[in-house]
This record gives C-alpha cells, structure tokens and sequence, in this order.
C-alpha cells in the first residue's frame, strides 16, 4: 500500500483490505488518543471514524477522494508519510505495522 501510494500519490490504485482498514482505524484511534481536544476536533470534522470502517474494498484513490483529500492537481504529486526515526520504510510496509501501536 505504501508503495503504491509513494509513486502514484492520490492515483494508487491500491486496494484496500480488511487488515489494512483496521490498521487505519488502530492508527486513527492511537493518533485522536495523544491529541489536545482542539486537534482531535478539527481531525474528526475532516475524518469521521464512521467513514474509516467502510474503507475495505476501495482503492486508495476512492478513499482520498471520499475524504476530500485527494489532489486534482498534478497528477505526479506525493502523500507524505513520516516515519519515526530509527524505523524505515520497511518497517512501514510490514503486515499489520499500525496494529503493533
């Protein structure tokens, strides 16, 4: 998945599975769990975690674009995903990383 989204940015045509939805969903809750209440209201106005469990079976494209996050710009243009430091890309893309959290 992270591959796919770092060469084709909002065009992946990744599609999502069920572990990969719960992964998100681990990720989601983790991140709303360590941010002040003013974060976590802008957050969830932008990602309702209703929408994060009908995410399996989308491409990410469709997810994106769901979630008014895609870019209609140039279509070379890149999610940037931040990696803590010490792990790699590798790690990134380990089965059910965001699960470990």
């Amino acid at each position: 998945m992270f591959q796919d989204i770092a060469e084709n940015g909002s065009d992946a045509g990744y599609m999502i599975q069920g572990k990969d939805q719960q992964a998100i969903i681990n990720l989601y809750t983790f991140t709303m769990n360590t941010l002040p209440q003013d974060m976590k209201n802008s957050i969830g106005q932008l990602v309702p975690e209703k929408k994060l469990s009908k995410l399996a079976g989308k491409s990410i494209k469709q997810a994106l674009k769901d979630f008014e996050l895609s870019s209609t710009a140039a279509a070379s243009e890149k999610l940037i995903i931040k990696v803590k430091n010490g792990k790699s890309g590798k790690w990134v893309s380990q089965k059910n990383c965001c699960a470990r959290l």
